[in-house]
């Protein structure tokens, strides 16, 4: 289901987007600061009701971060300091804002990110609409787009291809130092976000193409490939999946198509990162599954070691929801079948990391901490 109607938007209500969130600050730090945090990519659910604490004055700046970051329902008087009401009636009319007919207020449709002077919107992270199915959903910039995109190899390249794309911030980033750069995703929601990025932070010399990993660029090879795969270790299968997280049950079916597809799509001098958990297992090293995927060839891969998690952490922060939502009882149900998900699959701990290959002589392999 596609959410922007891209036909219809006139560029000249983007440049007006835009300019009243910069007028009023809406960046990483400002923001950060005013919300009291170290980083704005990290909010807490049960922390919402504090954020809205420290920012009940309704200046320009805090509607803002009211409205399109803690996902808040204003009036529209409050609004109306930052925008016109003929401008109120583009934002919705291109589906950015809502009017909420039972209170008469009005919310954001989406989240939007501050990232080095770039915006990008995504579904909202707390409270999505009912009408958008999880396997649709456009999931929100956290920590690892970011440290994906703070670690990228910004050399100038020929072509950039970057999968599960979602929001496109990889690929849009990555136009900066490409001459062509291509974001594929599964979900035509995604495809849908991505492209309106684009047109809000006026890049053009990217496209955006619907379908799974490698399929739709055919044999076509890359100078840089990027991907931030669904990586999430899961006991759901089928339709029970979380469609933009989950990853198999050992959280490495989506990266291991991604590494095998490499000898077929990363040029002779090209480069690959993937930001990714990847788990260690009793069966196999880390290693020796980058080897089996790409068929022991030629390929220097390297993974920097970010953080660490025990079963215990990853099966806790992908079921605490449900003590809210449900019941304790339910909660505790689902954290059992994570945890006995993860031992039935020999998983010791889950390590967050960054894999670099790029082609060599022979197969190598390097953990950095």
């Amino acid at each position: 289901m596609s959410h922007f109607p891209l036909s219809e938007i006139d560029p000249s209500w983007l440049a007006m987007l835009k300019s009243r969130l910069r007028d009023y600050d809406f960046q990483e730090e400002a923001m950060a600061s005013r919300l009291d945090i170290p980083n704005i990519y990290t909010l807490k659910l049960l922390d919402i009701p504090l954020y809205l604490h420290r920012l009940r004055e309704l200046s320009p700046e805090n509607i803002l971060i009211r409205l399109f970051f803690l996902e808040d329902e204003l009036e529209a008087k409050a609004i109306e300091q930052v925008f016109t009401p003929p401008e109120l009636e583009i934002l919705q009319k291109i589906n950015l804002l809502q009017i909420n007919e039972a209170t008469q207020r009005i919310k954001s449709q989406v989240k939007i990110y501050p990232y080095q002077g770039y915006y990008f919107a995504s579904d909202v992270q707390f409270f999505p609409e009912e009408k958008v199915k999880d396997a649709e959903l456009v999931y929100y910039i956290g920590s690892d787009s970011i440290d994906l995109a703070s670690s990228t190899v910004r050399r100038e390249v020929y072509s950039t291809l970057d999968l599960c794309t979602g929001t496109g911030i990889q690929a849009i980033l990555a136009a900066k130092h490409s001459q062509k750069v291509t974001g594929v995703d599964i979900n035509p929601r995604a495809v849908n976000f991505a492209r309106f990025n684009a047109l809000l932070n006026q890049v053009d010399n990217v496209s955006f193409v619907g379908g799974y990993l490698y399929e739709p660029v055919g044999d076509e090879r890359f100078d840089l490939i990027l991907a931030n795969p669904p990586f999430v270790p899961s006991p759901y299968e089928g339709e029970d999946e979380v469609f933009y997280r989950d990853g198999g049950k050992k959280g490495l079916d989506i990266l291991g198509e991604i590494a095998a597809g490499l000898p077929h799509h990363l040029k002779e001098e090209g480069y690959c990162q993937i930001i990714t958990l990847f788990a260690r297992t009793s069966d196999h090293s880390q290693e020796e599954f980058l080897k089996y995927w790409l068929n022991n060839g030629p390929y220097q891969t390297s993974l920097l070691l970010l953080d660490t998690y025990s079963i215990y952490q990853i099966a806790s922060s992908n079921t605490f929801t449900l003590a809210l939502e449900k019941d304790y009882h339910t909660y505790k149900k689902e954290i059992t079948r994570w945890i006995e998900s993860f031992v039935n699959q020999g998983i010791e701990a889950i390590d967050y990391t960054l894999i670099n290959v790029l082609p060599g002589h022979a197969f190598s392999f390097t953990r950095w901490k």
